[in-house]
């Protein structure tokens, strides 16, 4: 990365893309991100966002993706989770856990659906990433299950020609979702109303500091780490297994844990959960 030295060790995550360096201590990934945010002095043209992973062989691949290689059988399988998540939805007397809007057509809406839909848990061609670097590391340290392997901290330094988003709103929705011509990266408002406390989805997003990345169809089956054009925006670094726990305890204390993450005191939460568990089904 321009502007930026690393000095320790390359190992290999598995994957097309190499580790830069291990981040062996809460102090040193606070560090790191200081410096990776001392970039926008010499570069006001970027805003980094961070990505945890729990397992050195996973990749920046969307769920919806995960294991297909034709991308015709994404864009169907992604038709067919908004008609039934709708469905479920509604027959189950919870249609405003969606956010709509009433001034925006059907097809801006689906942009709505599907970021909501992210957040809930149905698999989107939308990757996670947040502005809270705290939020990345937690995701990569979450899951216990997890303590015998290394994690995964990522850095998205995302350009300017890259989001859509800009000073008079949200552009996304001035772009066709089904054909959509490049890779983006979405900085999605939230919209806080009376209703947003029954919108488990927008929520959690608010709390995890939620924002993604998109790619068309013929690329969400490729790992953003493969896509060259994305390749010099990302960096990859390495969290050692042995200081997972250490990391739970020390978030757990600046009050992120699986609850607050997860919006768990929410009382809908266990029929959300359900209706979004038979979605995942398709």
């Amino acid at each position: 990365m321009t502007g930026f030295r690393y000095l320790s060790r390359i190992d290999n995550f598995y994957n097309n893309m190499d580790c830069i360096k291990y981040l062996n201590s809460y102090d040193e990934i606070a560090e790191l991100v200081s410096q990776v945010q001392m970039r926008r002095i010499a570069n006001p043209f970027i805003m980094e966002h961070y990505r945890g992973q729990g397992r050195p062989e996973y990749q920046l691949v969307p769920t919806i993706s995960r294991g297909i290689s034709d991308p015709a059988i994404v864009a169907k399988k992604e038709d067919m989770i908004f008609r039934a998540l709708e469905g479920e939805l509604q027959a189950a007397g919870l249609h405003d856990v969606l956010r709509m809007d009433p001034n925006l057509s059907n097809d801006q809406n689906k942009w709505n659906i599907l970021i909501q839909s992210q957040h809930l848990g149905a698999p989107t061609r939308l990757l996670d990433w947040t502005l809270k670097w705290e939020m990345a590391v937690w995701f990569a340290v979450e899951n216990p299950k997890n303590d015998d392997v290394d994690g995964q901290f990522w850095v998205y330094s995302v350009p300017n020609d890259k989001f859509l988003n800009d000073a008079q709103g949200s552009r996304y929705y001035e772009k066709d979702l089904v054909n959509l011509d490049n890779p983006y990266f979405l900085n999605a408002p939230i919209y806080w109303s009376d209703e947003i406390f029954n919108q488990n989805g927008e929520i959690k997003r608010f709390r995890q500091h939620g924002k993604f990345s998109i790619s068309p169809y013929e690329k969400a089956i490729i790992p953003l780490e493969e896509q060259q054009e994305l390749i010099p925006h990302l960096e990859k670094y390495g969290i050692p297994a042995a200081i997972k726990g250490q990391l739970r305890l020390e978030l757990a204390a600046k009050g992120i844990h699986d609850q607050f993450v997860y919006y768990k005191e929410n009382n809908n939460h266990p029929t959300i959960e359900s209706l979004i568990q038979n979605v995942r089904t398709i």
